[in-house]
C-alpha cells in the first residue's frame, strides 16, 4: 500500500471524529481501490473494526461501492457521490486549517517580535539577518513569519542529511556544519519536538555571543 494523503496519522490533540475518519477513508480508497479493510486501517491509523463500520455507513449511503465476489478479488471504489463528500470534506477540513495555521502563525509572529526586541536591547542594534534551523512544516510557519520583519534570512540548515542541498522557501538546505560560511545575527531553530536538540547544536555559538532563539520561551 502506497502512502496515501491521510489527515489523521500523528496526531496528539487534533483527535479525528467521524467526518474526518470517513474523509481518510475516501482517499485511500480511492488511490488504493484493492486495499483490504485492514491495510486501509493501518493506513490511516485507525482500528479494523472502526474501518468496518465506516466502510459499511459508506456502501451504504452510496458513497463506495464494493466489488468483487470474495474476499480475495473484493476491491472498494469511491462513487460519483463519494468524490462529492470527499470534495465537501476537503473543503471543510482545509477551511479550518487555514484558520489554525493563521493562530500559529501570529502566535510564532509575537515570539519573533519578543525575541528580535530583547536582542536589541541586550547588544544595542537591530537583528538584520538570521539562520533557521528546521525545514518540515514548522520551518515553513516560521520563513511566512519572518517576512513580516525587516531582516534577512541568511542560510536555511537542517541535521537530516536527505534534506540537504534541497531548496526550503527558496533556499538550498545547508548541513550546519556548513555554519562558517554564512554571517548571521541569531539562530531560529524552527521546530517544537527537536527546539532542545537544535539549541544543544548551536551551543557553542550561542556560548560565543549568537543568540538561539526557540518558539517557547
Amino acid at each position: 500500500m502506497s502512502d496515501s494523503p491521510v489527515l489523521t496519522k500523528n496526531l496528539i490533540h487534533l483527535r479525528p471524529n467521524r467526518a474526518l475518519q470517513m474523509l481518510n477513508i475516501l482517499l485511500a480508497v480511492e488511490e488504493n481501490p484493492e486495499s483490504s479493510q485492514h491495510q486501509l486501517a493501518r493506513g490511516i491509523s485507525s482500528y479494523p473494526n472502526t474501518v468496518n463500520k465506516l466502510m459499511r455507513a459508506l456502501t451504504t449511503g452510496g458513497l463506495v461501492e464494493r466489488r468483487g465476489a470474495t474476499n480475495r478479488t473484493t476491491s472498494y471504489h469511491v462513487t460519483a457521490s463519494g468524490r462529492e463528500e470527499k470534495n465537501r470534506l476537503l473543503r471543510e477540513v482545509s477551511s479550518e486549517i487555514v484558520r489554525f495555521y493563521g493562530h500559529i502563525r501570529r502566535a510564532i509572529e509575537q515570539r519573533l517580535a519578543a525575541a528580535f526586541a530583547g536582542i536589541a536591547a541586550a547588544t544595542g542594534k537591530p537583528v538584520g539577518r538570521v539562520a533557521v534551523h528546521g525545514c518540515a512544516e514548522t520551518g515553513e510557519v516560521v520563513l511566512h513569519a519572518l517576512a513580516r520583519f525587516p531582516v534577512e534570512v541568511a542560510a536555511v540548515f537542517d541535521s537530516d542529511p536527505g534534506k540537504q542541498g534541497a531548496r526550503f522557501g527558496g533556499r538550498v538546505v545547508e548541513a550546519p556544519e556548513r555554519e562558517r560560511e554564512y554571517e548571521f545575527d541569531a539562530v531560529i531553530a524552527a521546530s517544537f519536538g527537536q527546539a532542545k536538540a537544535i539549541r544543544e547544536r548551536w551551543r557553542p555559538l550561542e556560548q560565543a555571543g549568537v543568540p538561539v532563539i526557540t518558539l517557547e520561551e
